[in-house]
């Protein structure tokens, strides 16, 4: 006995034949143009340099090293050594390679000793905080803006930055779901690149700041970007190990840059040298596609096909005009079951949501006529005819669950009618009462009787 078995939404489009199976876009790569072939290995490669530039941002501040001048041995020279041999008799620390940067001994001696520190000019068991700062490095923001022990300062940097990321990944999103993942990775590349740049000139903190900030904005969606463009791409077979090695090269480019500050320890020029090659991705706009699959739910199947005769070109594949045909008319039938799903009866959410405006309608029209009941009634029958008009009420209530009997027996939608119906003949016999908003309760029938009168010359 021979068992053959038909894989689901994976069969070709034989000649004069319908297929019998669904034909997607994974369909196609699996069984046609590849999974991952020379053209998906092309735009991964130009995705990753995209990863690569997005862990080179929000980090080029981190580098600084500092401690305190002590004025008792170097008095105020511009040029001191860092890690003096006596650093470890004013300053506390391990040894002269590590050391507190923001506090030192306390002095206790007046006495001015230039090149040299001996202990006991300073009290070991008083610790203080520096006046003035010492920097093995002068080229760093840090420096530049003094935020050598100033953490709440240096550590703001980050915190703005991530709100800007945080604002930047939904509008992202936005874009490039409605106008295309090749849209939004170029316009975040061109303000990466601009905003990064500017940078350079920034020559206050608040000036820094509000360049990262907006960097982070309104360009730091190029990674999810990219990441999209290629999960979108490659077959399900290479999908894992594609956004894997993406997520490992955001990595590779975080040590590239710490290779690059060693080369360039000036923060301005490293500004320069992360930010000016990443004016080249602009031009992924004209050098990478746009999705196909972002391009076929937009219902702009020339442009998928087109793109797909590309890749099956580059990977030296065969694509078949009846498997594009197939691809066509699988997702014009997925557009119109979801259009059937949402204009179905019984929509669950619409359905959903004016049953609980109308169990809150019902709840603020019950509250609002024991009130008004309680204002219209004299008080000598006020009890007796409240508990009348709740006990006509009760009707209701023994009526209501029989309507779906009712319903059974004439009309479906007779529980419906009736709910509806009493609810606006209320509504409309409302408006024939009196109002009693600011009156006194009435005592006697006679004052009752005014209540209506009132009403009417009014």
């Amino acid at each position: 006995m021979t068992i053959t078995h038909n894989s689901p939404r994976t069969s070709k489009v034989e000649d004069g034949k319908t297929p019998v199976h669904k034909v997607d876009l994974d369909t196609i790569l699996v069984q046609e143009i590849g999974q991952f072939g020379w053209y998906q290995f092309r735009t991964w490669l130009l995705s990753v340099v995209v990863v690569i530039f997005a862990a080179w941002a929000s980090s080029e501040y981190v580098f600084t090293t500092a401690r305190c001048l002590i004025p008792e041995c170097e008095g105020n020279e511009d040029s001191v050594e860092f890690a003096p041999p006596w650093i470890l008799n004013a300053v506390p620390g391990t040894s002269t390679s590590s050391f507190d940067g923001c506090q030192r001994y306390a002095n206790v001696s007046a006495r001015v000793f230039q090149n040299t520190c001996p202990a006991n000019l300073f009290n070991r068991d008083r610790v203080v905080d520096c006046d003035e700062f010492v920097y093995q490095n002068t080229d760093t923001v840090v420096y530049d803006y003094g935020l050598a022990c100033d953490e709440w300062r240096r550590s703001l940097i980050g915190s703005v930055r991530t709100i800007g990321v945080l604002t930047a990944l939904p509008i992202t999103g936005f874009v490039s779901d409605r106008w295309g993942r090749r849209v939004a990775l170029t316009i975040n590349a061109v303000n990466t690149a601009w905003l990064g740049t500017v940078r350079y000139w920034a020559d206050t903190y608040i000036g820094f700041l509000i360049s990262e900030v907006a960097e982070a904005t309104f360009g730091s969606g190029g990674f999810t970007c990219a990441y999209i463009l290629v999960m979108e791409l490659v077959g399900p077979k290479f999908r894992v190990a594609a956004g894997a090695s993406m997520n490992t090269f955001f990595s590779i480019g975080q040590i590239l840059m710490g290779l690059i500050a060693w080369g360039v320890p000036n923060w301005r020029n490293f500004t320069l040298a992360l930010y000016v090659p990443q004016f080249l991705t602009i031009s992924y706009f004209w050098i990478i596609s746009e999705s196909v699959r972002w391009y076929m739910s937009k219902g702009r199947y020339e442009q998928s096909e087109a793109i797909l005769k590309e890749v099956a070109q580059v990977n030296k594949k065969e694509l078949s005009e009846k498997s594009l045909v197939a691809l066509r008319r699988t997702a014009e039938e997925e557009k119109i079951r979801q259009a059937t799903e949402k204009a179905a009866k019984d929509f669950y959410a619409v359905s959903l949501t004016l049953y609980l405006i109308g169990k809150y309608s019902i709840a603020v029209v019950m509250t609002s006529v024991y009130v008004y009941t309680a204002e219209l009634y004299p008080t000598k029958y006020r009890h007796s005819l409240f508990a009348f008009s709740s006990m006509m009420g009760r009707i209701g209530s023994i009526v209501a669950p029989l309507t779906p009997a009712f319903a059974a027996a004439t009309w479906d939608d007779l529980p419906f009618a009736l709910f509806a119906g009493f609810a606006l003949l209320s509504g409309l016999l409302v408006l024939i009462t009196p109002e009693t908003l600011g009156s006194n309760l009435p005592d006697t029938m006679e004052e009752a009787e005014q209540l209506g009168r009132k009403n009417e010359s009014t």
